[in-house]
């Protein structure tokens, strides 16, 4: 974004925050004045939110990659002080996997709290869901935890350090493999659809695999389930769900008695698929968990949103009759876009702001605040598993400031010890003017690396011989 942006502030993650706390001071005056604001906060701060105000569609941009909670106050205070003042706000929070806000709607505790458990109790079966603990937390510390578990049953799709671990490996299905819900970063609950029948029946979606372990807990028979049963009773003892039963059509549903088909009626080589096989067309599989259908036969005309497999219109290639089922190009599917937004919009109710504002960013001694860098090409899951993506990767570093640098006596691509607690690091040094002093930024995701303690501090070490 920067050789697009107007203005640039890199900071420290609390000083960012102090920026959005001043500018949502200016859009509305009666929000607490940042304390102790320097110059350039303040210019920033009063640029931005004229701009703001002159803007048409305002759209405020965050997340919680810098790992600091002032900074989501912050975007928050800014939208709602430009709703306030009659522009229609948006609020986008950039999330680091496709249902960390449902995990945030659930209310679930931390992992922190799932360590301090098992250190201070016994006898826990620990069931992880398609999740790396390796990718998130220190690998010490996540030893340590595991060697605490009485047992672990992991489910997933990927080998990696936390199947490892694992004395029961349940193989999940993927989002290619398996049917499912996600709730979004907008806080929508959406529908996904199978592509394919997976290759071993024994593949199966992560959440029918929890409710045959709960059947079995309860000493029942293992009867079907679809999984708009599944939400219902999410609705009923999480009430912040609600509606999202009502995601998609029911898994029977049928136009004029037809299903939806997957394909459309030009998909060509259907029979040759599986020709080194079996040079005769063999059934095409069922489906009991959706409307649709593993054919090309079934209901021809426009379906709903949410179960639209695909564009196509006559004289059109493909997805470029994307604007036949639109209500305008560019706009809303004819029927409303797909899912069921959780966060209802209550007219006439005055917004809660924010007023924590964080203390300016002072740099430790010895000390800094580290930080993930993250690539395009390598910091995403499953980049690793791609050859192309790897090939292209850079390697893992820790960039520093030209101060920081400067005093640590270390140049660019000098090896350096980190240490976080116990754990130990050997990285490369890339010198950067526009990191913060105190702040260490370090390679995250890309293969080879080990989660650090995001958030949190480290020392540095110049190793000897550099």
């Amino acid at each position: 974004m920067n050789p697009i942006a107007t203005h640039k502030l890199c900071a420290a993650p609390d000083d960012v925050a102090r920026l959005g706390f001043a500018v949502a001071h200016e859009l509305n005056a009666s929000l607490p004045p940042v304390q102790g604001a320097d110059e350039i906060i303040f210019n920033n701060a009063k640029a931005i939110a004229t701009a703001l105000q002159n803007a048409k569609h305002p759209v405020i941009i965050s997340g919680i990659s810098g790992y600091n909670e002032g900074i989501i106050k912050a975007a928050y205070n800014i939208a709602e002080a430009l709703n306030l003042s009659g522009k229609q706000a948006g609020l986008c929070y950039v999330l680091p996997e496709v249902n960390s806000m449902g995990l945030a709607l659930m209310q679930v505790p931390s992992f922190d709290e799932a360590i301090e458990r098992v250190q201070s109790e016994e006898g826990f079966t620990v069931i992880i869901a398609e999740n790396d603990i390796y990718r998130s937390i220190p690998p010490v510390t996540a030893d340590s935890f595991f060697s605490k578990c009485k047992n672990v049953i992991v489910l997933d799709s990927l080998n990696n350090l936390t199947t490892e671990k694992a004395d029961v490996l349940l193989p999940a299905a993927t989002f290619a493999e398996g049917d499912g819900t996600v709730v979004n970063n907008e806080a929508r609950a959406q529908r996904f659809y199978q592509v394919f029948m997976p290759a071993s029946s024994a593949i199966k979606e992560s959440w029918r695999w929890l409710w045959n372990m709960q059947l079995l807990r309860m000493q029942k028979s293992n009867g079907s389930v679809h999984s708009e049963e599944l939400l219902e009773k999410l609705e009923t003892l999480l009430p912040q769900f609600g509606g999202i039963a009502k995601v998609a059509p029911l898994h029977d549903a049928t136009i004029h008695g037809e299903r939806v088909p997957r394909e459309p009626h030009r998909y060509s080589g259907r029979t040759a698929m599986n020709a080194k096989l079996n040079v005769s067309e063999p059934k095409p599989p069922g489906d009991e968990d959706s409307p649709l259908s593993f054919t090309m036969e079934g209901y021809k005309g426009i379906p709903p949103s949410e179960i639209t497999p695909f564009f196509w219109a006559p004289g059109w290639n493909s997805v470029q009759s994307v604007t036949k089922f639109q209500k305008e190009p560019g706009g809303a599917l004819k029927d409303g876009d797909p899912g069921v937004s959780l966060f209802k919009e209550k007219p006439g109710i005055m917004p809660i702001f924010f007023k924590d504002i964080p203390e300016a960013f002072v740099a430790r001694q010895q000390k800094w605040l580290v930080l993930p860098q993250y690539d395009v090409l390598g910091s995403g899951e499953l980049s690793i598993y791609t050859k192309a993506i790897e090939e292209l990767s850079p390697q893992p570093f820790i960039a520093l400031s030209e101060q920081d640098a400067g005093k640590l006596k270390v140049e660019a691509d000098a090896v350096v010890k980190i240490t976080a607690g116990q754990n130990e690091y050997i990285l490369p040094v890339k010198v950067k003017k526009e990191v913060s002093n105190g702040v260490a930024l370090v390679s995250a995701g890309l293969k080879g690396t080990k989660a650090m303690p995001w958030g949190g501090w480290i020392q540095i070490e110049k190793l000897s011989g550099q």
